[in-house]
């Protein structure tokens, strides 16, 4: 247990050297500075700023992402409305990692706009990552955290299907074979339900539930 403490200390320790904390007026500046762009983006792990019509093709936004002096990530959405900004969401500490952060945005549950996806772990070897994905709700013009999506390892999108597969590598044969588990879900009213699983090791998951 101390062992795992002082891991974390250290982790955090080596945050703090790598990337800079920032601060809500540092990141706001930046984006009143570029509003008149038609498109900005900073991609940084501490400090993410995107300008532009990202997430809806009717609406400007700007989207800000930045690590606080305690090594909190905070994630506020705007909508740009006559050169002013109109905050529409904003979380002051959700799960993220510097270390691993990246972020996507395409259209998770296939209503027509762009949602965030941003990784927050990645394992070593054949790379298992996570995610937290904010779903963008139209009629708020907001965002939407899902926190059971940060469960699903490897997600992929299938829009052909309109559905999400999860998949993992596990060793659960006495062999000691890699093998692939692929579980899939569906969206309904912006929730995710588990459809079906195609694993060699059913016992696993079972467990896992």
């Amino acid at each position: 247990m101390r062992l795992f403490f002082l891991f974390l200390l250290i982790n955090q320790s080596v945050r703090a050297q790598l990337y800079l904390p920032h601060t809500r007026k540092e990141a706001i500046d930046i984006v009143n500075k570029n509003l008149s762009k038609e498109i900005f983006e900073n991609y940084n792990p501490d400090q993410y700023i995107k300008i532009g019509s990202f997430i809806s093709k009717s609406k400007r936004h700007a989207l800000i992402c930045y690590l606080d002096k305690k090594l909190n990530y905070h994630l506020e959405l705007f909508e740009i409305v006559k050169n002013k900004l109109v905050q529409k969401y904003h979380i002051p500490d959700f799960d993220g990692n510097t270390l691993y952060f990246s972020i996507d945005f395409q259209d998770w549950n296939y209503d027509g706009y762009k949602d965030i996806l941003i990784r927050i772990s990645a394992s070593n070897g054949y790379t298992i990552s996570h995610y937290q994905l904010f779903l963008y709700i139209p009629q708020k013009n907001s965002l939407l955290l899902k926190k059971q999506f940060v469960k699903l390892p490897n997600p992929k999108r299938v829009p052909t299907k309109k559905i999400v597969i999860s998949e993992i590598y596990i060793q659960c044969t006495k062999d000691f074979t890699i093998n692939v588990c692929k579980r899939r879900y569906r969206w309904s009213k912006n929730n995710l339900y588990f459809i079906d699983e195609k694993c060699p090791c059913k016992d696993f998951w079972t467990k896992a539930r």
